[in-house]
């Protein structure tokens, strides 16, 4: 069974991004708990990273993890 993840609120979709440092987007999805989780694509380290602020890979959205849906 797949994973579950929260949602865009704006358009739906499910993996994200931050970028700490300007040149180095990190993607993740956001499980149920609000816990960011790696694509398995970028197989990165997400530990220690400021999620204050995350961006949606497909429309303008940014805003905080509490911000997500589980369904549109």
């Amino acid at each position: 069974m797949p994973e579950k993840y929260l949602l865009c609120p704006q358009c739906g979709f499910q993996r994200f991004y931050i970028d700490s440092d300007g040149h180095n987007p990190k993607y993740f999805y956001v499980d149920y708990a609000n816990n960011p989780v790696p694509t398995k694509q970028s197989n990165t380290n997400l530990e220690g990273e400021n999620f204050s602020i995350i961006y949606c890979t497909v429309c303008p959205w940014s805003g905080g993890l509490h911000k997500l849906v589980k369904y549109v």
